[in-house]
């Protein structure tokens, strides 16, 4: 998925969703190879399901990039911090 209206249209048909399922995301703080990431999880912190990378511009105030990865590489190959910001 390229681009931030794709991304944008994505991801709030999928918060819709949880939204009206009562189904929460959990978002873990974690890092992959020294590299930060996110461990996404649904409906249970356990149901691990994502990692998400975030690239940030130079600046670092803005994203410039996120990649939610299912498959390859797989959530159990980073390090879990067992932190949930906002929890």
């Amino acid at each position: 998925m390229n681009g931030k209206e794709s991304f944008l249209a994505y991801i709030t048909k999928k918060y819709t969703a949880f939204k009206n399922t009562n189904n929460l995301v959990y978002a873990e703080l974690g890092f992959h190879q020294n590299t930060p990431c996110i461990i996404m999880s649904q409906g249970d912190k356990e149901n691990k399901g994502a990692l998400i990378f975030i690239e940030l511009t130079k600046e670092e105030d803005k994203i410039q990039r996120m990649d939610m990865c299912g498959i390859s590489p797989h959530w159990s190959s980073a390090r879990r911090t067992h932190e949930y910001p906002g929890l």
